[in-house]
């Protein structure tokens, strides 16, 4: 089994208009070391539950979670949870990040000997 070295956690809720752009951009990143993506899908009305799907089906490092509706700490959790990374990163589901974002975040880390 390869090493994930980063766990990116997305929890989703209701965001539709902007869930594609910020999943787009995670699975674009400039990025040397194993990630995973965890889609938290925390119980969304608005179809974002079918766009998780559609990715993770596309894509073998993305997961998806579908939750009743707990709240943005209950999804976190639940991704927390699931994790497999060594480091997590957290990304709010209507941001986008930047290309280099992950390696910058990993670099620190490694750095730092964060834990």
């Amino acid at each position: 089994m390869e090493h994930i070295a980063i766990s990116v956690i997305v929890p989703i809720y209701n965001t539709k208009p902007y869930l594609a752009e910020c999943i787009e951009s995670i699975l674009a990143q400039k990025i040397n070391v194993p990630i995973e993506v965890l889609l938290i899908d925390d119980g969304s009305t608005d179809g974002c539950g079918e766009v998780c799907d559609k990715y993770a089906a596309r894509d073998e490092r993305v997961r998806v979670i579908h939750q009743e509706n707990q709240g943005l700490s209950a999804a976190r959790n639940a991704g927390i949870d699931a994790a497999k990374g060594r480091y997590y990163s957290f990304i709010d589901s209507d941001d986008v990040v930047l290309p280099r974002f992950l390696q910058t975040l990993y670099d620190a880390c490694e750095e730092h000997d964060a834990y």
